[in-house]
C-alpha cells in the first residue's frame, strides 16, 4: 500500500480539485442548477465495450445508492431524456439511461431482500448484471482521473456579532450588485443593507472554503439541526486559488488548508491583498436537502459524482469506480487503500474537464474532508447500460 506524507498530499490540495468543485478544488462549481425547458440533446460518449468485467464489490451498504437513484428518477420526471446516446459503437435512445437505472434499482432490491436471509446473493446479482447489462470502460489503459469534493460544516448565526462577522449572501437580483468583487463585498460592505444575508460565519477563509466546495451546511448556535446551503451563482469574475498566490509570495510552503488558515490568522493585515487575487464571489441559497447538483438533484454522499458537462450533457449515468481512497492512520499518515463503488453522475464543475475525469462526492464530516483534500489519482471508471 502506498503511503503519502502529509507534505506531499497537501501540496496537491486546491491545485487540482473541482468546485473550484461543486466539486471542490478542481471542480469549481460555476454552473447553476438546471431550470430549462425540455429539449432534444444527443450525447456521444467515450467508452469501449468491454468483456472484462471488474469484480463488482461495493464497500458500502446500498441505502445511499438507492437514494441517489430515486433522486435521479425524480429529476427525469421534471426533465425527460430526449435524444440519443452513442457509446462504444452502440446507439440508444437517451432515455435508455433511465431504463438502465430502473432495472438496476430492481436488481438491487432483489439483492437486498436476498441478503436478509442468504449471504451468497452477490454472485447472483453480478451474474444478472453481466447478463442484462453492457459495461463500457472509460479511459482504458490510460485510466480515469479522480479527485473528490465534500460539503463543509460551519457554525453560524442569523445575526452578526464580533465573532460571527462574515456574511453568506444570497444571489442579488440587481446586476450591479452581482458584479461586485470579493474585496468589495467582504471588506467594503458592498452588499450591506440589501437584506441578502443568509447566515453569518466566523471569517472570510471559512467563506472561501465554502465557495470552493460549492455548497455545505451550517449549524446555528444552540440548535441541533443543520441548514443546507447550495450554490446559486457567481459574480462571474475570474476564480484563482489564493494558495497559489500565497506560495508565490512565500507566505506558505505548501498549499494545505492548515497552512493557509494559520498564516491568515496571524496576518490579518494581508487579507485584502491575498483575497484580491481571487475576485470571484459565490452566492448561495438555503435548501431543504443536501447541496444541489445539476438539474436540481440533491447530491448523495458517497454516491454522486461530477463530470464534464460539455461531454456528459445529461446526468444519471450508472457508473462503477475502482480506485483508492485516503485513510488517516493512527500515526497521522495518509494511506491510500483500494476500494470500489457504484456512483451516479449527477453534477459538474468548472475544473472537471475531459472524457475520463470525475470528481467524487464524499458528503459531510472529517472523512469526507480528508478525501476532498487528498484524493487525486488514476483508476478505472466504467458505465453500465442495459443491453438492447
Amino acid at each position: 500500500m502506498k503511503i503519502l506524507t502529509l507534505s506531499i498530499v497537501f501540496g496537491l490540495l486546491l491545485s487540482c480539485s473541482r468546485n473550484y468543485s461543486t466539486a471542490s478544488k478542481g471542480a469549481s462549481k460555476i454552473i447553476t442548477p438546471e431550470k430549462v425547458q425540455n429539449k432534444i440533446q444527443d450525447m456521444d460518449l467515450p467508452g469501449r465495450l468491454s468483456d472484462n468485467w471488474p469484480i463488482l464489490t461495493d464497500d458500502l451498504d446500498y441505502s445511499g445508492l438507492r437514494l441517489a437513484i430515486d433522486r435521479q428518477i425524480k429529476a427525469f420526471v421534471r426533465r425527460p431524456l430526449l435524444g440519443k446516446l452513442s457509446i462504444g459503437g452502440d446507439t440508444f435512445p437517451l432515455n435508455h439511461i433511465e431504463k438502465s437505472l430502473l432495472r438496476f434499482s430492481s436488481l438491487l432490491k432483489e439483492l437486498e431482500t436476498c441478503l436478509k436471509i442468504n449471504f451468497s446473493c452477490r454472485e447472483s446479482f453480478e451474474l444478472s448484471l453481466k447478463s442484462e447489462f453492457n459495461i463500457y470502460d472509460i479511459g482504458g489503459e490510460e485510466k480515469a482521473h479522480f479527485t473528490a469534493y465534500y460539503s463543509p460544516t460551519f457554525e453560524a448565526k442569523k445575526e452578526p456579532s464580533p465573532e460571527f462577522n462574515t456574511a453568506i449572501y444570497q444571489y442579488p437580483s440587481s446586476r450591479e450588485l452581482r458584479a461586485k468583487t470579493r474585496n468589495q463585498i467582504i471588506f467594503d460592505g458592498a452588499l450591506e443593507g440589501h437584506g441578502l444575508e443568509l447566515f453569518w460565519i466566523k471569517d472570510p477563509f471559512d467563506l472561501y472554503l465554502l465557495q470552493v466546495e460549492g455548497g455545505g451546511r451550517v449549524q446555528l448556535s444552540g440548535e441541533s439541526e443543520f441548514h443546507f446551503i447550495s450554490y446559486a451563482g457567481t459574480n462571474k469574475k475570474a476564480h484563482r486559488f489564493i494558495s497559489r498566490y500565497m506560495r508565490e509570495r512565500g507566505y506558505i510552503n505548501d498549499s494545505s488548508v492548515k497552512s493557509q488558515r494559520a498564516f491568515l490568522k496571524d496576518n490579518p493585515d494581508t487579507w485584502r491583498e491575498i483575497y484580491n487575487y481571487n475576485p470571484n464571489y459565490v452566492f448561495f441559497s438555503e435548501t431543504k436537502s443536501e447541496p444541489l447538483g445539476l438539474e436540481d438533484i440533491p447530491l448523495t454522499e458517497n454516491r454522486s459524482m461530477a463530470q464534464d458537462r460539455s461531454i456528459y450533457v445529461r446526468k444519471g449515468l450508472l457508473s462503477f469506480v475502482v480506485a483508492k481512497r485516503p485513510i488517516q492512520t493512527g500515526n497521522g499518515e495518509i494511506e491510500l487503500r483500494p476500494y470500489s463503488r457504484f456512483y451516479i453522475d449527477q453534477d459538474t464543475g468548472g475544473a472537471i474537464r475531459g472524457q475520463a475525469r470525475a470528481d467524487l462526492y464524499f458528503g459531510f464530516g472529517k472523512s469526507a474532508e480528508l478525501a476532498a483534500n487528498h484524493l487525486n489519482l488514476k483508476g478505472q471508471l466504467y458505465f453500465l447500460l442495459l443491453k438492447k
